[in-house]
């Protein structure tokens, strides 16, 4: 009888023991915190058995948190409570889709401040790559920025409308986007999957140029002319340090020249046909390894600077057809042949070596 009542005791607490026991293994698995107090981010984390993402700059992070299971297996059943299944490892990017939204805005807003704008070319690329994007890229993607990049380009060119939009926007790697006719649309690539060429060549673009054209630091050739693009030519253009290649004539650009383009290494520079405004500013004589400069049929006022004697590489200058004054620098006179050096010449403009228009 003793026995049986010690047992019936033991059976009964047996619950209640259990439950003390597992607060205390809870408490014994602990997560640190994932900064030190200087940014970075603990290395303990990963002995842990603790997942994070990185999607900023150091002091920047997003970080999730997952303790595993292994910390409460054990050999054979037990009337010890089990942890619930965490569903978010079974999706992609590991995490539920809030906060993979979130992370994905984080990312994108430290490189566009505009993707927060209601309605902006930027918000709309930022809407694409988190709910339409057949790829669907995670916060730590490698390529999450050049693509959102590539769809802000589309989305402020307006895509919908060009000639031939061909598969752009599709669940293809943005490296294969592509017209459906040859030369109309395409995005060159190289070995590594980053964006060297961007080519829109006569395709009814039109809408403007945004600064995120910038991100796509390895661009080394924009073939954008003929097209319907206005707006000015954003600053963040001097991001682009492999530029070697801006061909945007036959638009409808305005605004100045910004200074930061005079600080690429350019050997072609098309953007006659215009509506530029403003002088050629000094900076212009940087460019010391352009052949092809085309600045006919814009506005530019004011009289050329003396550094444009500084391209010694200088092979066609055309500045026809805008409100030029002065003359021509006289060293350009020896480095440009007569026929590829065209200006207007009448009373405000002289000049003893050029084809006069």
């Amino acid at each position: 009888m003793k026995a049986y009542l010690v047992c019936v005791f033991f059976y009964s607490a047996l619950p209640a023991y259990a439950a003390v026991e597992t607060k205390r293994l809870r408490k014994s698995v602990s997560v640190p915190k994932p900064l030190n107090g200087n940014g970075s981010i603990r290395r303990k984390a990963a002995e842990q058995n603790v997942d994070y993402i990185k999607v900023g700059k150091e002091d920047d992070y997003f970080m999730k948190y997952r303790v595993l299971k292994n910390s409460y297996k054990t050999d054979s059943p037990t009337n010890f409570p089990t942890e619930a299944a965490d569903d978010s490892t079974d999706k992609p990017c590991g995490m539920n889709d809030a906060d993979r939204e979130e992370g994905i805005r984080r990312v994108i807003e430290l490189v566009s401040p505009q993707s927060s704008d209601e309605d902006s070319a930027q918000a709309k690329a930022l809407a694409w790559i988190i709910s339409e994007d057949g790829l669907f890229l995670c916060p730590d993607s490698p390529n999450i920025i050049q693509r959102y990049a590539v769809a802000t380009i589309a989305y402020a060119t307006d895509y919908e409308n060009w000639n031939d939009s061909g598969n752009i926007l599709s669940s293809e790697n943005e490296c294969e986007w592509e017209g459906t006719v040859v030369d109309s649309f395409k995005i060159n690539c190289n070995r590594q999957n980053v964006v060297t060429n961007l080519d829109i060549d006569e395709n009814n673009a039109g809408g403007f140029l945004p600064a995120e054209i910038g991100l796509l630091t390895g661009l080394s050739v924009i073939n954008m002319d003929d097209n319907q693009i206005g707006g000015s030519i954003p600053p963040s253009i001097g991001d682009l340090s492999r530029l070697r290649v801006l061909d945007l004539d036959s638009n409808r650009l305005t605004g100045v020249l910004p200074t930061e383009l005079f600080l690429l290494p350019l050997e072609t520079l098309d953007l006659n046909t215009n509506s530029l405004e403003g002088t050629i500013p000094s900076e212009v004589g940087n460019l010391n390894s352009v052949t092809f400069v085309q600045l006919n049929e814009n506005a530019f006022t004011g009289t050329l600077p003396s550094e444009l004697e500084n391209l010694v590489n200088l092979d066609i200058f055309t500045f026809n057809e805008n409100e030029i004054t002065g003359t021509l620098p006289e060293g350009l006179c020896d480095i440009v042949e007569q026929e590829k050096l065209v200006a207007t010449c009448d009373k405000n403009f002289e000049c003893s070596c050029c084809t006069c228009v």
